[in-house]
């Protein structure tokens, strides 16, 4: 059988290379270092070449984002496009070592947006267990100390962790009957270096700093484990009054909310995940409004990447927009008409709200009224309840808006 770990774009396993910036839907961009980063994450991109790299064990990879693109897998051009939702997918690999690299490719003023990835990996086992920090799983030298912070894990629930500030720290664990482990933890300003050594070999050095305060991420994960044979892992803080997090730590973990499709080659026990947690993506089509994206394929993503397209190409408008949608849950969703006439673009608000609280206190002044002029947004993609189809009928990017 086949199993699925996901890995969120904030992961420090995922490596980043040039100008990349992470957004989030609930916060929006960083603004201040240290800041809870709230809803779903994505990492954006305006710059031409900017690249994701993971090296993986495994027999399948799958990468979501938005944008255009290109991927080597394993030093070898594998695909290109342009898409929202599944990037790439390939299976049926051989079960060993792999590298993926995701190159963005853009023109002017596009954006590039990845959000996660998939590996599969065979696995005879299928329990999947996790330990807390303060489980007697964990051996931890001096110099830890247990703490809590609003937020941590997540925003409806707040656990204690383990963390460390002094250069040397450890914690280790063994385990077995596992075919994968996933070490979860926080990322935040002020956090450093970290090493993790499995079964003795050479250790891999890897970085918990950044603008954000993520409040659960994997830190580190490995797959293809003997699950026969005891393994180990010994986790080292690097940098003196930087710190380590260990929030957890999960064996045999199962790729939360997702649903299987077969997969579109001839391996039939590897399976093509369409949809990665409750708050990543959405397969279904949302039954209550939400701000549209250029040509969001229906597959997944319509939560996420609305968000994302929405920053990209309108972002006055979009941010605006967005506080407006968590202040007014029951949104439906409108057609807009392009009116080349007055050169603006027009809107109707259904339940007769005045229009100017679309603008939401004078934040943005220039989008109140029920018109907006054409040179103020780049173009119109909407969703159409009526007829079912979107309507992107201009070429240059997106506007939105939705009530």
């Amino acid at each position: 059988m086949s199993r699925n770990l996901s890995l969120t774009d904030t992961s420090p396993m995922l490596v980043y290379t040039d100008d990349w910036q992470t957004y989030f839907s609930g916060s929006g961009y960083n603004t201040q270092d240290g800041q809870l980063g709230q809803g779903s994450s994505v990492h954006l991109t305006s710059r031409n070449g900017a690249q994701i790299s993971l090296d993986f064990f495994g027999n399948a990879i799958f990468l979501y984002g938005n944008g255009t693109y290109d991927v080597s897998l394993d030093d070898v051009v594998a695909s290109t496009g342009a898409k929202n939702g599944l990037l790439f997918a390939k299976d049926g690999l051989a079960e060993k070592n792999h590298s993926v690299t995701l190159t963005a490719r853009m023109d002017g003023a596009q954006t590039f947006g990845f959000a996660a990835a998939i590996i599969g990996c065979a696995s005879s086992v299928v329990d999947e267990r996790a330990f807390d920090d303060a489980d007697p799983f964990f051996s931890y030298s001096p110099n830890w100390i247990t703490f809590s912070a609003p937020g941590v894990p997540n925003a409806t629930t707040t656990l204690p962790f383990h963390q460390t500030t002094v250069s040397g720290a450890s914690v280790a664990f063994t385990f077995s009957d596992a075919s994968t482990v996933a070490v979860h933890g926080t990322l935040n300003s002020g956090h450093g270096r970290y090493s993790v050594a499995l079964d003795g070999d050479t250790a891999k050095v890897l970085s918990g700093d950044g603008r954000w305060l993520v409040p659960d991420t994997v830190v580190f994960f490995q797959t293809g484990l003997d699950p026969t044979q005891k393994h180990s892992i010994n986790i080292t803080n690097l940098d003196d009054d930087k710190k380590f997090v260990l929030s957890s730590v999960v064996l045999n973990p199962v790729a939360s909310s997702f649903e299987d499709e077969p997969a579109s080659t001839a391996s039939s026990s590897v399976h093509t995940p369409t949809a990665v947690g409750s708050e990543q993506f959405e397969q279904r089509r949302p039954e209550r409004g939400v701000i549209i994206g250029a040509s969001v394929g229906g597959v997944v993503g319509l939560a996420l990447f609305a968000t994302l397209g929405m920053v990209v190409t309108a972002k006055q408008l979009g941010r605006t927009l967005n506080k407006y949608f968590k202040d007014h849950p029951s949104v439906t969703i409108i057609r807009i008409d392009y009116n080349d006439v007055k050169n603006e673009v027009c809107w109707e608000l259904p339940d007769g709200t005045a229009s100017g609280e679309v603008g939401g206190e004078g934040i943005f002044p220039h989008i109140y009224g029920r018109c907006m002029h054409k040179s103020d947004i780049e173009s119109v993609a909407v969703w159409d309840r009526q007829d079912g189809a979107w309507d992107a009928a201009l070429e240059s990017g997106a506007a939105w808006l939705v009530y």
